[in-house]
């Protein structure tokens, strides 16, 4: 009893420190872009939004895809205009951030926003877990725990941000610090996508990803 105990607090405690970190870079608009709190990646237009328009247009048309879980969902800049050329996919965002979920909400109530930290649960099925931006903020210990709760939601597919070739480095200590990250290299060492698009997002059947390590 007291180790599951301890193992609740432990997951607290990570989870509240995950919390305030991406929620001051969202309250202080630390990415510096007037037209997305998300940073220059979620600017519509931006080359890294016309990638990611392009990836999932590929998964959803060549893989049947009809639920979508994002995670995380941002400030939603860009998705609506996505969501309504794809027509029919069940969307879901998640987001550890409490303003900016309670913006969303607000201003495009006819999608689901929920809160979710995916390195400490795991969130419900769908047919595609759509990861932009995300891992390369985190630690690889978070890494590794947000992969595991993805797997563990039975969810079918992964469309996440990943940069084939690159040596993983340690995440600098500040806020919004990124990196390039390949989840195929060590110390993740998962399976090879099934296709990647430009060198920043890379599609799994989670199912055959492997296990991390090995």
């Amino acid at each position: 009893m007291l180790g599951r105990v301890l193992s609740l607090w432990e997951r607290r405690r990570r989870s509240d420190g995950l919390r305030s970190r991406f929620t001051t870079v969202y309250d202080k608009s630390l990415w510096g872009e007037y037209e997305s709190r998300s940073g220059a990646g979620s600017v519509r237009g931006s080359p890294w939004v016309t990638i990611a328009e392009q990836a999932l247009a590929k998964a959803v048309h060549e893989h049947g895809v009809r639920s979508l879980n994002d995670i995380p969902c941002g400030d939603f800049n860009w998705m609506p205009d996505v969501l309504a050329r794809l027509g029919g996919v069940r969307y879901i965002g998640f987001d550890i951030v409490h303003t900016a979920l309670a913006r969303n909400k607000d201003r495009h109530p006819e999608h689901e926003f929920r809160l979710l930290d995916i390195t400490t649960h795991t969130p419900p099925a769908a047919d595609l877990i759509f990861c932009k931006d995300l891992l390369n903020h985190l630690t690889d210990a978070d890494i590794k725990r947000a992969i595991a709760n993805m797997k563990r939601s039975g969810s079918k597919f992964l469309l996440a941000s990943n940069n084939p070739g690159f040596e993983n480095i340690p995440l600098p200590e500040t806020p919004g610090a990124s990196r390039h990250l390949d989840i195929t290299a060590p110390p993740f060492n998962f399976r090879s996508p099934l296709w990647t698009v430009e060198g920043y997002l890379s599609f799994w059947r989670l199912a055959d990803m492997g296990e991390c390590g090995f």
